[in-house]
């Protein structure tokens, strides 16, 4: 009570710091006050990392008094946050050894590392001054612990001359900036071997970096349980910590330095993007410099909300009161409801720009003290050196320590003195080797928990146990197939009507000339999507892959692309035909601007084609191949049994026999290393006819061939840190234009995949596409990435209703 009264009410500088380098922890942790007052002592902020003028440490200070309970607390073994206290003796006393895992969560909650472990001045371990106060078990108890800490932090994090200086610095940010892994770098040809291709995950970097960004430590912890992705992971444009500093989440920060994940988060580990090498410490100097433009933000939308609740008028020019003079009464009035709702319209407009520039450019401005404190607290080094774009654009970098990326704001500067003279004599986490957040496998599982539960495959082998009948079926195929097909295997003319019509006849008689109908599996997690198996024959889709082909503007063996020891290729980097404008920095490299995303809205820098390992997928674009409905029409036929005879919700019927199916085909191409990005398919209008598309159909030419290359279906996450969220965050929302997730801007695209369908040689997916009143509910998805050698080939059409 004593002690909250001193700092909540009497004014007391808790953090302060006495003549002998001792602080409040290292009082607390000797007291007969219990854990509760170092809890306490912890939650104002005041770090447990000091060395005093005596090279004493707070474990140093417990093992004195024979302290179990603090020591095992400071060391992450006891006394959780959560008031449990824990036996202390039962942990101390305890022989038995500790799993790797339970080393890593308990070092992951621990206040302290190894260079508190160290002999003192006088040359006494904490290990020795608890055998000089009497208690062997302790000491030996400690003794592990220190060799534990030494073992662990030789090979987690960087070796160095004394601790942290910034001669140090210089060495590691040169070899950050020329790694070429990092955002908006130079492309290095002699780039690593690819090993995270043809890992499939629930969910996307974006949702894992997304977590963060909005603070949600449990969805975070769910994700890196369920995929392979580890907490420090850095993809180029920051580990999940950068994320959560840079947009404010304090509460977030403090779970995850606390071991919220059970895993040790590195809190100097310096961000790949750019080669900046900036800290968590850094980003959290340039939450001051946002106060300013958060309370001229705060300003605009209280002024645009005070108009939008004003039921007063809007005062008309004195024009246009003129006007209204000499027009009629009711002219007047439709004038002045039109001058309303304009005003109203750019009141609103001021208020969703105000709202944006809250959760970006202004985002974390009020926890700016709270969060520099804390990761001070938890081992952050103010004397980390970065290089930072200069403002003028010139081109040159600027060596920094965090607190010069503060501003120019006085009041802020000493703030952030006041805050590191408490931590001067603190010992500083040591900082990560420059690999630390990589995607790898000793730092990541090599593959993703079993997703069976949600996997529709059609593949030969998935085939072939789907009835008791299916062997004979396909036998009689065969010998049907050598003895009346008729598919020509030369390659077809697309544009020759005759023979494209032929080729499409010849691919569903190919199918269905043993009298079998398609076989119907509705894919489940996804309302309305269903896969219908062999619908076309595979001899007459091999020539259609043929016809694909000859339509791309280059031709596979021309492609330039590059292929890593297990033959996997990454095709060429070019512009893609749509880019957001974070995407565009990244391809260009421009210092300034990416510099100026990473401290405001790095989620806008996650490609949604990236994949677990950070490497971005090349975006694959379709070519299209106008057929006559004649062309379709057996097909069609072949189909119209399992099809939906109406649209659900508005009764709307499927388009007459021999119209079912969209004459304009996408033919898509998917080398090794493309995919699609996640996005949704849009209804169609025929302007002739009236009839609507209400469903996507893609048809699989050689799905029993390629690697890779599954439809996956997405839902979004619920998050509750983003329904506490107060500020304008949103998440998992459409893009302006609703083709896609919108990521950046004050969104965060939370979302988990619930459904992978592997389409097998001649088999059609089914699923419902938004627009038409009454269609179903339209599924987010993606065509996730080819691996191995082989392209996928598909094409792409809709299924049309309405009546004619």
């Amino acid at each position: 009570d004593a002690m909250r009264w001193l700092a909540e009410r009497g004014g007391a500088r808790f953090g302060a710091v006495n003549a002998f380098g001792c602080n409040a922890a290292m009082w607390v942790v000797q007291g007969g006050a219990g854990l509760d007052a170092c809890r306490y002592v912890r939650s104002l902020g005041v770090t447990f990392r000091l060395l005093n003028a005596n090279g004493h440490s707070a474990v140093h200070k417990a093992a004195q008094r024979g302290r179990r309970d603090v020591c095992a607390w400071l060391l992450g073994r006891g006394g959780g946050d959560d008031g449990d206290d824990g036996d202390a003796d039962a942990i101390v006393e305890n022989d038995a050894p500790e799993s790797e895992a339970e080393a890593e969560a308990a070092w992951a909650r621990a206040l302290v590392g190894s260079a508190h472990l160290a002999p003192d001045n006088e040359g006494f371990t904490p290990a020795d001054h608890a055998r000089l106060a009497g208690d062997a078990r302790l000491a030996a108890w400690l003794r592990a612990r220190q060799r534990e800490a030494s073992a662990r932090e030789r090979a987690r994090f960087v070796e160095c001359d004394g601790i942290n200086d910034s001669n140090n610095d210089e060495t590691r940010v040169t070899a950050v900036a020329r790694g070429d892994e990092s955002r908006g770098g130079n492309d290095s040809g002699d780039r690593r071997v690819r090993d995270a291709s043809g890992v499939e995950t629930t969910y996307p970097p974006a949702t894992f970096y997304g977590a963060a960004s909005v603070g949600d430590v449990h969805l975070l912890d769910e994700i890196l349980d369920t995929d392979p992705y580890h907490v420090n992971q850095d993809n180029g444009t920051g580990a999940p910590l950068h994320f959560a500093v840079t947009y404010g989440r304090v509460d977030a920060v403090r779970a995850l330095l606390a071991g919220g994940t059970r895993s040790a988060v590195n809190v100097n580990q310096r961000s790949k993007a750019g080669g900046f090498g900036l800290t968590p410490l850094h980003l959290a100097a340039t939450l001051f410099r946002k106060r300013r433009v958060a309370a001229a933000a705060r300003a605009d939308l209280d002024a645009a909300e005070a108009e939008l609740a004003s039921e007063a008028s809007v005062d008309l020019t004195s024009l246009a009161k003129e006007e209204a003079k000499k027009e009629e009464a009711k002219k007047a009035k439709a004038d002045e409801k039109a001058a309303r709702k304009a005003a109203r319209k750019v009141a609103h407009r001021r208020a969703a720009a105000a709202r944006k520039v809250l959760a970006t450019h202004g985002a974390g401005a009020d926890e700016a003290g709270r969060m520099y404190r804390l990761l001070l607290q938890s081992g952050a080094d103010p004397r980390a050196v970065a290089t930072v774009p200069s403002p003028g654009g010139s081109g040159t970098r600027l060596r920094v320590v965090p607190a010069d990326l503060a501003g120019d704001d006085l009041l802020a500067a000493a703030e952030i003195a006041a805050l590191e003279s408490e931590a001067t004599e603190s010992v500083p986490e040591p900082f990560p080797r420059a690999d630390a957040g990589d995607w790898s496998a000793d730092l990541a599982r090599p593959v993703a928990r079993s997703n069976k539960a949600y996997d529709v495959d059609s593949s030969l082998e998935s085939r072939q146990s789907t009835n008791a009948n299916d062997d004979a079926v396909r036998t009689e195929v065969g010998a049907d197939d050598r003895a009346t097909t008729e598919v020509d295997a030369a390659a077809v003319d697309p544009r020759d009507a005759d023979r494209v019509e032929a080729l499409f006849f010849d691919a569903a008689r190919e199918a269905g000339s043993a009298g079998e109908v398609p076989a119907r599996v509705d894919v489940p997690g996804v309302p309305g999507a269903f896969l219908l198996r062999r619908v076309m024959g595979k001899r007459a889709c091999a020539a259609l892959v043929d016809v694909v082909e000859s339509m791309q503007p280059t031709r596979v063996g021309d492609m330039v692309t590059r292929h890593d020891s297990a033959g996997e290729g990454r095709g060429e980097k070019m512009a893609p035909r749509r880019e957001s404008a974070a995407e565009r920095v990244l391809r260009v490299g421009d210092d300034v601007e990416l510099f100026d995303l990473l401290v405001t809205d790095p989620l806008a820098l996650v490609p949604a084609t990236d994949g677990v390992d950070g490497e971005a997928f090349v975006p694959v674009e379709p070519v299209r191949w106008q057929v006559s409905p004649a062309a379709l029409a057996a097909v069609a036929e072949r189909c119209r049994p399992s099809l939906p005879e109406t649209v659900e919700g508005s009764g709307e019927p499927l388009a007459r026999a021999g119209s079912e199916f969209a004459t304009s085909l996408r033919c898509y191409r998917y080398l090794p290393g493309t995919a699609s990005l996640p996005h949704y398919d849009k209804s169609t209008t025929d302007a002739e006819t009236g009839a609507f598309s209400a469903y996507t159909v893609v048809v699989y030419l050689n799905g029993d061939e390629h690697g890779g290359g599954v439809t996956s279906f997405f839902e979004p996450v619920r998050s509750q840190a983003v329904d506490d969220l107060n500020d304008a965050t949103s998440a998992s929302r459409s893009s302006k234009r609703g083709l896609t997730w919108a990521v950046g801007g004050g969104t965060a695209p939370l979302y988990k995949i619930v459904a992978r369908v592997k389409g097998g040689t001649g088999d059609a997916l089914f699923f419902p596409h938004g627009g038409p009143p009454g269609a179903g509910r339209n599924p987010l998805h993606e065509g996730s990435p080819v691996t191995g050698k082989i392209p996928k080939y598909i094409l792409r059409t809709d299924l049309m209703f309405g009546r004619d």
